[in-house]
């Protein structure tokens, strides 16, 4: 009977510990997610300021961002649910050869629209910014490129910052 109200009163203990905990856990990711969005306006408006966007290249730049914003983020949500599967598969020990290379296949057909999509991304500014402008755009690029990226580096050119 003790060992039983031990098992009960651990279990209530732990409820209302997972009651108490994940708010606050819920209230820190709003926390980030509005310092991020934060962080972007304000490196958006330093990358106004140093390469003296006229407010029509901003209009412009704005829209092409949230396009590509919205397409990213589809492709990243199916690249996520494929690399599960091949986790998955690969786990599992009957899984087969077969299985995970076409799983695979499809990761890698994802992560080569990404690839697209940033070089689209770098000739929608090449149309919308002046040579200057896009010269300066890319020598600043590291200075443009979002703290939060720890290691990201790309060679296909254009600041993160842009397309995010």
């Amino acid at each position: 009977m003790k060992k039983d109200k031990l098992i009960l009163n651990c279990l209530l203990i732990l409820g209302l510990s997972f009651t108490l905990v994940f708010p606050v856990l819920a209230q820190e990711q709003q926390r980030k997610r509005f310092v991020n969005k934060q962080n972007k306006e304000e490196l958006f408006q330093k990358i106004v300021e140093e390469l003296n966007l006229t407010s029509q290249q901003q209009e412009k730049i704005k829209e092409i961002q949230a396009l590509n914003q919205e397409k990213r983020k589809q492709i990243r949500e199916e690249l996520n649910q494929e690399r599960k599967k091949l986790k998955g598969i690969l786990a599992d020990g009957n899984s087969n050869r077969q299985a995970a290379q076409e799983i695979a296949d499809k990761i890698k057909k994802l992560m080569g629209e990404l690839i697209d999509l940033r070089i689209e991304m770098v000739f929608s500014l090449k149309e919308i910014l002046t040579p200057e402008q896009f010269k300066q755009m890319h020598q600043n690029k590291e200075e443009f490129r979002p703290k939060h990226k720890l290691g990201a580096s790309s060679d296909v050119s254009g600041p993160d910052a842009m397309d995010e």
